[in-house]
């Protein structure tokens, strides 16, 4: 798995999943083209219903090719259980997206929702859970 933290790799890894398996987690009204959308919230675009933060989610181990979280993460409870899923629920060499204010965007600070906020080294202590 390679574990993409920047916008600027958005391009290459959209491009890379023509005919992939793609499970857009926390999708919202924006879902990512041709992917299951999970969301907490019932709308047209979410597929399945399901809270973030209750493990483990309601997919097969090994079920996709990548997974998309755009603007996500920051809102969840604990962070590693949510990368223990997304490492359960890829399939061999599978390839997840995250898009997250950094911590120096006024946005980051303006959402009270937001319970974590990231800087790009945020995520580097997952680089061994798959193996990057």
């Amino acid at each position: 798995m390679r574990l993409f933290k920047t916008p600027a790799f958005f391009e290459e890894f959209s491009n890379s999943l023509n005919g992939k398996s793609v499970v857009d987690l926390g999708c919202g009204a924006r879902k990512f083209p041709g992917a299951l959308g999970i969301d907490i919230m019932p709308s047209a675009e979410v597929d399945i219903v399901h809270n973030l933060d209750t493990f483990p989610y309601p997919l097969q181990s090994e079920s996709c090719d990548a997974v998309v979280l755009n603007h996500v993460v920051e809102h969840l409870s604990s962070l590693p259980p949510v990368m223990d899923e997304i490492h359960r629920i890829l399939r061999d060499k599978g390839r997840c997206w995250i898009a997250t204010p950094h911590f120096t965007d006024a946005d980051s600070w303006a959402d009270p929702t937001h319970k974590y906020h990231f800087s790009v080294r945020s995520m580097n202590g997952f680089d061994k859970l798959f193996d990057i």
